[in-house]
């Protein structure tokens, strides 16, 4: 069966041939059918997963669409109970870090609940102290404060990837608080990427072809979450839906909404009466208005300011555009001769230094439509 395969033999399997080039795999890209035979890369990364490349430029999920693929085929996934649970846990300190340390273990983390953020093969990669810092892994038992060079990626990513293989409706939440609660008293597969601030339109790779439901926390800046999300998803999940549960107080969630005493029955039955996400649902934006301009009036062109060799055609040609203002043909003659000039005239603005500045003269013509600025230009 294909879900016994491996990533890149699932990706070989549905392709008509390849061969092997240079210590990787070479077959003709299925998003451009171009006539090369070996235009698409395909290497297996250090976790399992398929890294796929084309070299005339397709866009990844052109070319695992082509194969009747997802995204999320693409990584490798746990074969032993089909999921990877993540569970918050209790750390305890024996002693308080001091201010000067880098690195903490385990045990000299702040007391807190702890979310782990892993890789699709469940490999931690770090973790947040709820509502606070996150921690990167830098080694079996040791973490550093912040993600700098870290690959953020979706919190509890594992069971997303293998739900939306087996086709499951998949849940997004804001924070990993909510997907253990509703993971725990709901049933469902639930992830999220964070806080209000964690989403990246990357991620929306990992739901390609997925029937997602968004459930925002109840606040403005929960709902504008939800939104962007959505807008995101909506490219390349098969149905959306964003789902305001009834009933929530300001800046309240799930957990608090199942708290309250709501059932499973009701959330559900919730869900199921929530519509498709569209594009059009979104706030519409407001009529244009009109810009008062309040700019002071330009002042005439002093022929003076014009060198002796191009005054005369300047004028002239204004003259013969009836009347067309002068400032267009100058500005344009200007910028020419400076062109000519090109590097053959430099300044030297220091007097007891070698510091050479080679001028760049740059122009533009700014008017009115039907002020004559192109037929100016086109004069020269």
């Amino acid at each position: 069966m294909i879900d016994q395969l491996s990533p890149v033999e699932r990706i070989l399997d549905r392709l008509e041939g390849y061969k092997e080039r240079r210590g990787e795999l070479r077959a003709r890209c299925p998003a451009h059918q171009g006539n090369s035979e070996d235009s698409l890369s395909i290497k297996e990364g250090d976790d399992g997963r398929a890294l796929l490349a084309c070299h005339a430029g397709c866009d990844l999920h052109n070319i695992v669409a082509a194969l009747g693929l997802g995204v999320v085929d693409l990584f490798a996934h746990n074969s032993s109970n089909g999921s990877s649970v993540k569970k918050a846990t209790k750390k305890s300190r024996s002693s308080s870090p001091r201010s000067d340390e880098k690195t903490l273990s385990t045990a000299d983390l702040p007391d807190g609940t702890y979310w782990e953020f892993t890789s699709p093969v469940g490999e931690v990669l770090y973790m947040q102290r709820h509502k606070g810092a996150y921690y990167q892994r830098v080694g079996d038992d040791l973490w550093a404060k912040g993600l700098d060079g870290v690959t953020h990626v979706i919190y509890n990513l594992p069971e997303l990837i293998d739900g939306i293989r087996a086709g499951k409706t998949v849940y997004h939440f804001e924070g990993p608080k909510d997907v253990e609660t509703a993971r725990e008293k709901l049933g469902i597969v639930a992830a999220t990427s964070g806080g209000t601030t964690s989403w990246r339109p990357e991620f929306r790779g990992f739901y390609m072809g997925a029937d997602v439901v968004i459930v925002p926390d109840n606040d403005e800046p929960g709902r504008k979450y939800a939104e962007g999300v959505a807008r995101d998803l909506l490219e390349v999940a098969r149905s959306v839906k964003t789902v305001n549960l009834p009933g929530l107080g300001e800046a309240e969630d799930l957990t608090d909404w199942l708290d309250a005493g709501h059932t499973k029955e009701e959330f559900f039955s919730v869900v199921e009466a929530a519509k498709p996400y569209r594009l059009e649902d979104e706030e519409p934006w407001p009529d244009p208005e009109v810009l008062e301009v309040k700019l002071p009036p330009v002042d005439d062109l002093d022929p003076s300011l014009i060198p002796d060799p191009l005054r005369g055609w300047v004028f002239d040609t204004s003259e013969r555009m009836d009347n067309a203002p002068p400032d267009f043909a100058a500005a344009a003659a200007v910028v020419v001769a400076a062109a000519l000039l090109g590097r053959k005239v430099g300044i030297r603005p220091k007097r007891h230094d070698d510091w050479t500045v080679i001028p760049n003269v740059w122009g533009g013509l700014v008017g009115p439509p039907s002020s004559m600025k192109t037929p100016a230009l086109e004069r020269l």
